[in-house]
């Protein structure tokens, strides 16, 4: 299960993980919700806060890059590297 927080409420909803494109939020339960952003950059606008543990696709990420591009449920935007599990820092996913 994963839980995106939108500010007035949670969304759970049930996921399988199913392929290497595949993600998950890597923080202590007790952390904060990590942002997800419409463009790769602390500046972009928040598309939705995702809370530890929650399971989402990496849609595209560079070899090297900062930032992939990630999808959970119907949101789409980008995530920082360092801020999920699924890809190692090197791998590139198309």
């Amino acid at each position: 299960d994963f839980c995106l927080s939108r500010g007035l409420g949670d969304v759970y909803k049930r996921q399988t993980l199913v392929t290497h494109r595949t993600f998950s939020v890597n923080e202590a339960a007790t952390a904060p919700a990590r942002a997800m952003r419409a463009a790769a950059g602390e500046d972009a606008a928040v598309v939705a806060r995702l809370k530890p543990g929650v399971i989402g696709r990496i849609r595209a990420c560079d070899a090297g890059a900062a930032w992939c591009q990630v999808q959970v449920g119907e949101y789409r935007g980008w995530l920082r590297r360092d801020a999920f599990w699924g890809t190692d820092p090197g791998e590139a996913v198309q």
